[in-house]
């Protein structure tokens, strides 16, 4: 990740040095997510077929993101000249929760009993990223249109928070059974792009408003998590559990005996959550300093 900082560095003092004018932006919007990935539930269901019990288990695919929500963004740029931008920004997104709801249930019409569980899995995040583009701009009138590209360097934290309700009518069994828990990701730097179309319309007095959508894509790969929360039938079981049952790293791969030790995190393999979204600005443009004036 240090070339293209460095590459963007060469970039910007040039600019700054040959530009035109020094700008200020600031605005906010909404990020509408784009599903580019699928999260993978099952639910296993007991029946009676042909006088014997049989095992039903659903699978489904759902397409998904964790890229929705609201975000507010700042930034500071230097017009190259009529035709050429070069913009920094700084965002902050707040995701809208991701929920995904399993239901199972087995059947056993013989003896009466039934057994019924119902699961939810909720992810919520918040983002910080920053985002040097280049802006190719066409003048008319008033106006600026302008196509955009650039980088997202991306710090992502999330929260998980699972709740499983199982009710029974087995003897010997609780007749209902509750689990709820919180599990926080690490906070992780991740690479993406943007690319976008949007304008700007002269106000007045160096004053400008802007508006724009773009396609921004983000993965994001934890490297571990950690319960903060482990509440089952009411009691916080977290202060009794071992660093293996609490605690995760998330590797490209292991053996199962490196899970042995319960004084040491659990592995699991790697994997991304997609953060796609469109995202759409709209605020005010301010000419901080005009370069072409100085001597």
């Amino acid at each position: 990740m240090k070339t293209p900082l460095l590459s963007i560095l060469c970039i910007t003092l040039i600019s700054f040095a040959y530009g035109q004018s020094i700008y200020l932006k600031a605005g906010g919007g909404i990020n509408i997510p784009v599903n580019s990935d699928y999260y993978y539930v099952w639910a296993d269901q007991i029946k009676p077929v042909n006088d014997s019990i049989t095992v039903f288990r659903y699978h489904e695919s759902i397409p998904y993101s964790l890229g929705g929500g609201k975000s507010f963004a700042g930034s500071v740029g230097v017009d190259i000249n009529k035709y050429l931008t070069l913009d920094f920004a700084v965002s902050f997104s707040k995701s809208s929760s991701c929920e995904f709801e399993i239901k199972s249930d087995y059947t056993f019409p013989m003896e009466g009993y039934k057994v019924e569980s119902n699961y939810s899995i909720v992810y919520d995040a918040k983002s910080t990223s920053f985002t040097p583009s280049l802006h190719l701009k066409i003048p008319v009138g008033f106006s600026n249109f302008y196509s955009r590209l650039g980088l997202i360097f991306t710090n992502i934290q999330m929260e998980r928070t699972y709740k499983r309700d199982l009710y029974n009518n087995i003897p010997g069994y609780y007749p209902s059974e509750h689990l709820y828990t919180n599990e926080v990701f690490d906070k992780n730097s991740s690479l993406g792009f943007t690319v976008g179309i949007g304008f700007e319309y002269y106000l007045a007095n160096k004053f400008y408003l802007f508006g724009d959508v773009a396609y921004n894509y983000i993965k994001y790969v934890p490297e571990s998590s950690r319960y903060t929360l482990y509440d089952y039938m009411g009691d916080d079981e977290l202060e009794t559990m071992s660093t293996n049952e609490k605690e995760f790293v998330y590797v490209s791969s292991y053996n199962d005996l490196d899970n042995n030790d319960p004084d040491k995190p659990k592995q699991e393999l790697k994997h991304s959550f997609p953060f796609d979204h469109i995202a759409i600005r709209i605020g005010v443009k301010y000419i901080l300093a005009d370069l072409l004036k100085k001597e």
